[in-house]
């Protein structure tokens, strides 16, 4: 069931002034909706909707057309196995790498989990024959962590952000995230490499887009605000609950078939797109 967000949440992380008023999704031919929207089509592909358009086999010409899939409630996630990242398209000048840290609330607590060098488009479509690109969390199961983000410009120092905004520089979300359940079902592959190599991926009920933005608060934008600098999909299966400070997920694993010979057991965390079986906890509206 595709998750619709609330116009009237007030979300506890603060966006840009013109990504929280609707400034970018006017200009993209929306309304004032409540709904933060990123800026699009200042540095070439792919967007936020571009992303998401090569995931579901969408049309929509702009990231306002993906409001209804803006899922703000996105800090604090559990680890339901053992999972993994894959990355699907970037376009940033820096190097970005991906983690996630366990140390709630500090962030000092840290695993990589994929790093790319600087570049602008898909690093795959998701086929067996063009995987999307992975890496393992090594988390262990029930494992409450957030995601960071490394960001580091050509000659310049590393500014790490969080998914819990409270850690960021300025307190900004730099982090965007999208409801992609109606893509339960769906299979794409995606390359771990070592001794796993590509494997099929099945898609749960709960799988997300998440987006960033690697560059920092100049007084008035997060960067370019368009949160396209890295982009990750994670999925999990069976929400049994979605009030609470936590969402219950069953822990029923994504099945990797191997070699014929034996079948792999892990959830997945994909993107600049992201898989992974995780509780999510909520933000505090």
């Amino acid at each position: 069931m595709l998750l619709l967000p609330n116009v009237n949440l007030v979300y506890a992380a603060p966006f840009s002034t013109n990504v929280a008023t609707d400034v970018y999704g006017v200009a993209q031919g929306g309304a004032v909706n409540g709904v933060p929207t990123a800026n699009q089509d200042n540095d070439g592909v792919p967007d936020i909707n571009d992303a998401i358009n090569l995931l579901t086999g969408g049309t929509v010409a702009n990231n306002v057309g993906y409001d209804n899939r803006f899922f703000g409630t996105d800090e604090f996630w559990q680890e339901m196995g053992s999972g993994a990242v894959a990355l699907i398209g970037l376009t940033a000048g820096h190097q970005n790498t991906v983690g996630v840290y366990t140390d709630l609330g500090t962030g000092a607590v840290q695993t990589v989990v994929l790093a790319t060098a600087p570049g602008t488009g898909f690093t795959g479509d998701g086929t067996i024959g063009n995987p999307f690109p992975g890496g393992m969390t090594g988390l262990a199961l029930n494992q409450n962590f957030g995601w960071f983000l490394d960001s580091t410009p050509v000659g310049g120092s590393t500014t790490t952000y969080f998914s819990e905004a409270a850690l960021n520089p300025n307190s900004f979300d730099h982090m965007m995230t999208f409801d992609l359940s109606d893509l339960s079902g769906n299979m794409i592959f995606v390359d771990f490499g070592g001794i796993i190599g590509i494997q099929p991926i099945v898609l749960g009920s709960d799988t997300f887009l998440i987006a960033w933005e690697d560059l920092p608060f100049n007084g008035q934008t997060l960067g370019d605000d368009d949160y396209d600098d890295m982009m990750y999909l994670v999925t999990s299966v069976d929400p049994i609950g979605v009030g609470g400070e936590i969402i219950p997920i069953e822990s029923t694993s994504l099945i990797l078939a191997g070699a014929q010979t034996f079948s792999w057991m892990i959830p997945v965390v994909l993107s600049v797109l992201g898989i992974g079986m995780f509780i999510v906890s909520r933000k505090s509206e």
